[in-house]
């Protein structure tokens, strides 16, 4: 998170981000009550990480290995496309929905009204944004295999949300893509893919770069500012690192 957030405010190239989840833990969204999305008490007893990010959307429980991760950081200035919010989300859903079916062999959707990725209803995607200035963060998430009985052992999930999806229980609003394929993807497989379908969607040449020493250093600070502060995981509320 902190590298998103260092890249936000950092990069002036368009910057596409793939990984692996490398440890269990809760990722909050920004505007979320941390008493209303997990049990807290078990979280901190069983020493799970808990982050908030400073994006929207929903609770997120990442598991190690088994979950691929993504973030999309451009200018506005030059892709002015994506100052529509709908529209924005349309692009890179599009993008990420042709990398999984194709990969996976799957017919994944995105669930209407939602920026949810699903397989007949149930979420195997999330993804939501956050802008400074002419600045676009994009990031999300995909399940690729997943312990429902310990990832609920922490979220709670409003009744409201999953009711309204037509499940009764918390635990069958989620799924992952192993319930539903037998395609073996391994995760460099899937970076490649969807970082070559980006590159394409957006007209750029790919190339691989790692984090400048100014870029680490600067994600060190964020995670001291912010990941590492307990008024900011708590309340969501902390002044903007420029």
């Amino acid at each position: 998170m902190a590298y998103d957030e260092c890249a936000l405010a950092s990069r002036d190239l368009c910057l596409l981000r793939v990984y692996e989840s490398k440890k269990e833990g809760v990722i909050l969204g920004r505007f979320q009550r941390i008493d209303e999305e997990i049990d807290l008490k078990k979280c901190l007893d069983d020493e799970i990480e808990l982050v908030r990010r400073i994006s929207g959307g929903g609770t997120v429980f990442k598991v190690p290995s088994w979950e691929y991760n993504y973030s999309l950081v451009l200018s506005l200035d030059e892709f002015p496309a994506f100052h529509d919010v709908k529209k924005s989300y349309f692009i890179v859903l599009r993008v990420l929905l042709r990398t999984v079916n194709d990969l996976w062999k799957v017919n994944s959707e995105i669930y209407p009204g939602s920026t949810d990725i699903v397989l007949k209803s149930q979420k195997i995607s999330g993804n939501s944004q956050a802008r400074r200035g002419n600045r676009f963060l994009m990031h999300g998430t995909l399940l690729v295999k997943i312990d429902r009985t310990k990832m609920f052992r922490y979220i709670k999930m409003p009744r409201d949300k999953y009711l309204v999806r037509g499940f009764k229980e918390q635990s069958e609003f989620v799924t992952d893509l192993s319930s539903f394929s037998n395609s073996q993807v391994k995760f460099d497989d899937f970076a490649d893919s969807f970082s070559e379908n980006m590159a394409k969607l957006l007209n750029v040449e790919r190339y691989y770069d790692n984090p400048s020493s100014k870029e680490i250093e600067l994600s060190k600070g964020i995670c001291a500012l912010r990941y590492h502060n307990s008024t900011w995981l708590y309340s969501g509320k902390l002044e903007e690192i420029k």
